[in-house]
């Protein structure tokens, strides 16, 4: 019998990737993850996992990617999780890693000239 359908999952934003976390399913063996571009769109297969998280790396900061998750035993696999929205940050100061303002120059945290 396959898992449960897993929880939504959580993201964190980094420079180019997203962090994605979820709640162990019981039963679970391993975890797929999946993205699409669009909120209609196909999702892509973005990997595989035993653990409760996964990076997704060189993405398209302009880009909103909605994640799911699908819990697998020897079962089979669940049916996708809920969508989670999150978008990749831009351009960090490379000083102390803030995100700049729309428009500015310079870190608004540091001075740094980006």
């Amino acid at each position: 019998m396959p898992p449960a359908t897993p929880g939504i999952p959580t993201i964190v934003r980094g420079r180019k990737m997203l962090s994605i976390s979820w709640t162990r399913v019981y039963g679970a063996d391993e975890y797929e993850v999946y993205y699409a571009m669009s909120l209609f769109g196909a999702p892509f297969f973005a990997g595989k996992t035993a653990g409760l998280s996964y990076i997704i790396n060189g993405l398209d900061s302009n880009t909103i990617y909605h994640i799911q998750i699908k819990a697998i035993n020897s079962g089979g696999a669940s049916a996708l999780s809920p969508i989670a929205k999150g978008k990749p940050q831009v351009n960090f100061c490379g000083k102390c890693g803030t995100e700049p303002r729309l428009g500015a120059l310079g870190c608004h945290k540091c001075g740094k000239q980006v």
